[in-house]
């Protein structure tokens, strides 16, 4: 795993609380920014956590939530 994405990672979960929580719609466009990660390398992740079932989504990929799976993964990941 590449540091940006395990930055986002880590920062997404800190941000959601939990898993099946959409409140924080912006999360993944204000923590990719704040953080200088790409927008479009920011919704390939969510893609790509959407593919291994740790994403979930319904409009919009950037306005997504973890999946239980996804969430406890995302805890043990470093700088969280």
């Amino acid at each position: 795993m590449k540091p940006n994405e395990q930055l986002l990672l880590s920062k997404l979960a800190a941000a959601h609380g939990g898993p099946y929580n959409p409140n924080r719609a912006d999360a993944v466009d204000r923590i990719a920014h704040r953080h200088g990660i790409n927008e479009k390398r920011a919704l390939y992740l969510c893609e790509k956590w959407e593919a291994r079932g740790w994403w979930e989504y319904g409009i919009s990929i950037r306005s997504g939530w973890f999946t239980p799976e996804g969430y406890e993964y995302a805890k043990g990941t470093k700088g969280l």
